[in-house]
């Protein structure tokens, strides 16, 4: 894939279509997933938490239950091996546990799921069902993981995803 330089962004700023943008390999599906998560965490950190306290990445880091250093791979498009143009995918699992502990509303973790790779929640798998209805009736974070341990999801949370 091509470099993201200053024609290449005069470019994509001018495209309707961001798949046309894929296309003329301006930008890879990975760095659009990455700079998507990054912006989401971004905006996280400058908007009040529901509980009213300010939001800050490192609080997000952990309530991923992920070390900086992982979530940081993820964000900066980590390759597997230097020798390949292959990035180090996170699992759904991985990808589902940063968005909780940012607050995503659905359509934000359906639509970060999508750019990492992965199908939409899906309301009739038993793990997606809870992370949906959770989401869909506004439940916090805390309330969902209680609800994905009781349902026998324990190890949801692991930072080797």
């Amino acid at each position: 894939m091509g470099s993201i330089t200053e024609s290449n962004k005069r470019i994509l700023e001018a495209s309707d279509d961001l798949d046309l943008s894929r296309l003329e390999g301006l930008i890879d599906d990975y760095t659009l997933f990455a700079d998507s998560l990054n912006a989401l965490l971004d905006r996280r950190c400058k908007e009040p938490s529901p509980d009213g306290k300010k939001m800050t990445r490192e609080k997000i880091y952990a309530r991923a239950h992920m070390s900086r250093t992982r979530i940081t791979e993820i964000l900066n498009a980590y390759r597997s091996s230097s020798n390949t143009k292959h990035y180090k995918i996170p699992s759904r699992e991985a990808v589902l546990d940063i968005c909780l502990a940012a607050d995503a509303s659905l359509d934000e973790t359906n639509n970060i799921l999508k750019l990492a790779g992965y199908a939409e929640l899906y309301p009739r798998k038993r793990m997606d069902s809870i992370i949906y209805r959770g989401l869909y009736t506004n439940q916090t974070t805390d309330e969902i993981r209680r609800q994905l341990i009781l349902a026998g999801f324990n190890d949801f949370t692991r930072d080797d995803m």
